[in-house]
């Protein structure tokens, strides 16, 4: 293990006193990335997972905050944040003189889902609707809103045009706005009773929720058996609490998202 590593590690344990005392640091998982470092972790007969982003507080919290409310509204199980024990979602680390935001996690169980069949199509169909109607009012602010950074930093012209014609379909109202989880790969998890968790909160921003939906269906449609994707359009729309007119920019949402994906955006 290098010096720096280590330095990284005995950072860690002086600010997870916070949450205990007695909290174990694990193993780093496998997973992690440029933007983050997870470990396991346990506290007590607890276990957990520790998350250091390479982010600020500001942009890192109400992801967490979210992923608290979802749990605690739907009760999918989202790795909700375990509060400090002077109630902070957070702490403020300096990594690499670099500002770093440290959140400890509750642990989900499960495997990534590697490809849809009809019964998971379904089935994500119907989280996605209720995450939404969860998250439609009453959500954290983010700092940004998804179509505003599509507009002002794609490399794609037709996907910031496809941008500008969402956008002004919400600013007239057209379409219900609120918190969006993004692609779902690979943090669509597969329970032992073949139930859904959804994870890894710290990049949903605000948008209108049909492109969202869009956005799950491109990816079920890349991951999926030939007649899966079928089933996630009726799903959603037989629990959720959008318009029916909304979906009349159904197809716009998926442009959006393909010239998107063309773009590597």
């Amino acid at each position: 293990m290098s010096r720096q590593s280590n330095e990284v590690l005995e950072l860690l344990m002086r600010a997870l006193v916070a949450w205990s005392p007695s909290l174990e640091l694990g193993s780093e998982i496998a997973h992690s990335n440029r933007t983050s470092r997870t470990w396991h972790a346990r506290i007590g007969d607890r276990r957990a997972v520790v998350k250091l982003t390479f982010d600020g507080q500001p942009f890192v919290e109400p992801g967490l905050r979210v992923a608290a409310q979802v749990q605690a509204t739907t009760g999918v199980p989202t790795g909700a944040p375990i509060p400090t024990l002077s109630g902070q979602v957070t702490v403020p680390v300096t990594v690499y003189c670099s500002v770093a935001t440290l959140a400890v996690l509750e642990h989900v169980a499960g495997r990534p889902v590697g490809r849809f069949d009809v019964a998971l199509a379904r089935s994500a169909g119907l989280l996605l609707a209720r995450v939404h109607a969860c998250l439609s009012a009453d959500a954290p602010a983010f700092p940004a809103g998804t179509l505003d950074w599509f507009e002002q930093h794609s490399s794609q012209r037709d996907a910031v045009a496809a941008a500008k014609e969402v956008n002004a379909l919400v600013r007239t109202g057209a379409l219900t706005v609120g918190v969006l989880y993004g692609d779902p790969s690979p943090e669509l998890l597969l329970g032992d009773a073949s139930d859904l968790r959804l994870i890894d909160w710290e990049t949903p921003s605000r948008g209108p929720f049909l492109y969202d939906v869009a956005t799950w269906l491109g990816h079920i449609e890349r991951h999926g058996d030939a007649a899966a994707a079928a089933y996630f359009l009726p799903a959603y729309r037989s629990v959720s609490r959008l318009k029916d007119a909304e979906f009349d920019a159904f197809d716009l949402c998926r442009v959006l998202w393909q010239r998107l994906l063309a773009g590597g955006n």
